[in-house]
């Protein structure tokens, strides 16, 4: 079964020029920096709908706008990978806030909907940031950057390398935390539940998941370090022999 192509013109990477790539981009996630889309949306809903359901409606709707913007950049496969992740994360993250405003409940506002509703908001706001990042940085071509500072002369070339190697890390950071999370879900298909867990004995399971969640999310922390920062050494060489050819290249330095 051949996989659907979104056209062209939809794409966000095929945008040009790129200030106009940039404005279009910024606008796709200015919700996730402001209240005010959404305080817009849940006033307007608000006509037709309980305050509470506009409220609670407001941020998947946000979150769902995201993904649609999202979707003809990255295609169905990688969002749905990228969405695995950031489904992981979001649940992870808000359980923990639970589980802290259970125990530690004199932190935490005294309202209990403005809880649910901070809780609630931080997830999607995962959901929504996790796939949004990545598509904006995976927008910008790295080689179409080194080509143009290629050609350029001046003080703003060596900002201009070091921004293009920062992007080509980003972007392999994206490339690597969903393969990580297919070797996760290798180890623990249940996601939050260890595959061994029935050889517990002897320690009551509600001790020793705590330890495994430590220990299992530790050692994938260390993990995407590591896999991170592995390519950086050639990627900085690559820089420095583009930076070395150009400086060779300038009559000034002949």
């Amino acid at each position: 079964m051949r996989a659907f192509e979104f056209p062209a013109f939809l794409k966000l990477q095929n945008l040009r020029p790129w200030w106009l790539k940039m404005a279009v981009l910024v606008l796709i996630g200015y919700p996730l920096f402001s209240n005010r889309p959404a305080a817009f949306i849940a006033s307007a809903m608000g006509q037709c709908l309980p305050e509470t359901l506009g409220a609670l409606l407001v941020w998947p709707l946000i979150t769902f706008f995201i993904w649609a913007c999202c979707l003809p950049s990255l295609g169905t496969a990688k969002l749905l990978d990228y969405l695995a992740a950031a489904y992981a994360m979001a649940v992870t993250t808000t359980l923990s806030g639970a589980a802290l405003r259970g125990l530690l409940p004199a932190i935490f506002l005294s309202d209990p909907v403005a809880d649910n509703l901070r809780l609630m908001r931080v997830y999607f706001n995962i959901l929504a940031v996790f796939p949004y990042s990545l598509t904006f940085v995976n927008s910008f071509s790295v080689s179409d950057l080194m080509a143009r500072l290629t050609k350029t002369r001046g003080k703003f070339r060596g900002a201009g390398l070091h921004l293009a190697l920062a992007l080509r890390i980003c972007q392999h950071v994206g490339e690597v935390i969903p393969k990580l999370l297919l070797v996760w879900r290798e180890e623990n298909p249940e996601l939050l539940l260890p595959r061994c867990r029935d050889d517990w004995q002897g320690i009551s399971p509600l001790a020793r998941w705590p330890m495994w969640v430590v220990l299992s999310i530790s050692q994938w922390i260390f993990a995407c370090i590591i896999l991170t920062f592995e390519p950086i050494p050639v990627m900085v060489n690559e820089i420095e022999q583009i930076d070395e050819s150009g400086d060779s290249d300038d009559p000034d330095k002949v």
